[in-house]
């Protein structure tokens, strides 16, 4: 995964801050889901709500979460060499992650908002966009 820093100056020193508490969330989802599959529902949604619920705000976990188990996992593109992230910041309490990725042959993004609530990043707001439609969607993590 190629990280492309596109904040203003002032916060390109965040990436890192942001970024790797955001890829170590979704790589534990990946966890969970490779696992949901030899285990029932009930723990797998009780396994991704002790990821979620310390590090997403309550707006995004209102969306719903766990709604299905994906296979393969949703968020593989976090230890793929062919993704792009790009982390924007010009705000001082918000920041966006777009990642890109191919899903077959169609070109594919995830978007997560993350606001700074206190001391902590939260995931705020998760979007995803194809070639399929080309338009961007608002989901639950």
């Amino acid at each position: 995964m190629e990280v492309i820093n596109q904040a203003e100056p002032r916060f390109r020193y965040l990436q890192d801050t942001i970024c790797e508490p955001l890829f170590a969330m979704l790589r534990e989802i990946n966890e969970v889901e490779k696992n949901a599959v030899h285990g029932d529902f009930a723990d797998f949604a009780a396994s991704l709500r002790n990821i979620v619920s310390k590090k997403c705000t309550a707006k995004l976990l209102a969306k719903g979460y766990g709604n299905c188990i994906h296979q393969p996992v949703k968020y593989r593109w976090v230890d793929t060499e062919d993704c792009v992230v790009i982390f924007r910041m010009d705000k001082p309490k918000r920041a966006i992650i777009e990642a890109s990725f191919k899903v077959g042959t169609q070109d594919t993004k995830h978007r997560f908002t993350l606001i700074k609530q206190g001391e902590e990043w939260l995931v705020d707001a998760f979007s995803y966009w194809s070639t399929y439609d080309e338009v961007w969607h608002r989901g639950g993590i």
